[in-house]
């Protein structure tokens, strides 16, 4: 640290309990009364008490010259900084800049759920040869664009998009059977659409019957994923919430924007609703989880 060439800003350093420097140096900079104690041994003017430096002065660094001054970075290994851990290195060798809770080991089942996110968490599990837990299978020599068109392989069952929390609870609670599934179903030009997966058969099913089969199955299959999953992964998608006013049950979109175009229309009791930070609490939403998982396995 060199001084010698600073004179100007050591006249500006200014005992701070005299009172007749208060409030002259409106933009000084406090400084550690250790700091203080090893500037002294630069130079004999520095004031002895607490001081200020004027900020006009300290575009040189002061601290250099400061060898064991601690402040809160001093006992951080090299992995807590950017430079040696990631900035000094080949893009293959950065390493520890996370630590898992936990292992998800190649036979662990993972249960995916939730927005678009979700679809690429499980292909890319898959693709890394991780049990991703397909529950709902596709019908045997199903091609590969039916597999996508009729929305199997995407999430661990047909449940098609769950952007918000409390549409995942009504999943599990209608699943786990602690309340009835709704008997609601659209109708267009002779072809039935499921208002809770209104995408889920492109061209609609060919009868009610048939519908809810196709559903009772899915509510079969995402309990199943539920209770034989070792992990269950939920990303979240949309805040707002389509509800059913007369009924208090939920959408997963817009009636009439898919499946029956004039849904909306005759529908009066939907409206819009933004969730809230506590109602999108996952925890709260899954754990339906807990009591069925303990009386399973005991």
């Amino acid at each position: 640290m060199v001084l010698d060439a600073c004179d100007h800003s050591i006249q500006s350093l200014t005992h701070l309990d005299d009172p007749n420097s208060s409030g002259a140096h409106d933009d000084a900079m406090m400084l550690h009364p250790e700091f203080v104690r090893r500037l002294r041994g630069h130079d004999s003017r520095v004031p002895r008490g607490g001081m200020a430096l004027d900020c006009r002065y300290h575009g040189f660094d002061l601290l250099d010259d400061l060898e064991g001054f601690m402040h809160p970075y001093n006992d951080l290994p090299p992995k807590a900084f950017w430079k040696p851990a990631v900035g000094d290195r080949n893009m293959l060798q950065i390493e520890e800049l996370w630590d898992p809770k936990f292992r998800i080991s190649a036979q662990d089942k993972v249960s995916t759920y939730g927005s678009c996110f979700a679809q690429h968490i499980g292909r890319a599990l898959k693709s890394r040869g991780f049990n991703w837990f397909r529950a709902e299978p596709a019908p045997q020599f199903m091609s590969s664009t039916n597999l996508t068109r009729f929305n199997y392989d995407v999430f661990s069952s047909r449940t098609a998009n769950i952007y918000t929390t409390s549409l995942l609870q009504q999943w599990a609670e209608w699943a786990f059977g602690s309340k009835p599934v709704p008997e609601e179903v659209w109708e267009a030009d002779g072809r039935f659409y499921d208002p809770f997966r209104p995408r889920i058969e492109p061209d609609g099913f060919a009868s009610v019957e048939e519908l809810r089969r196709s559903r009772e199955e899915t509510l079969r299959a995402f309990r199943q994923s539920v209770t034989d999953a070792a992990f269950f992964v939920f990303t979240l998608g949309l805040t707002e919430r389509w509800m059913n006013t007369a009924h208090g049950y939920e959408y997963p979109m817009c009636p009439g924007t898919a499946g029956a175009p004039s849904t909306r229309a005759s529908m009066p009791s939907t409206t819009c609703r933004l969730a809230t930070c506590a109602r999108n609490c996952v925890r709260r939403s899954i754990s339906f989880e807990r009591p069925i998982r303990s009386s399973s396995s005991s």
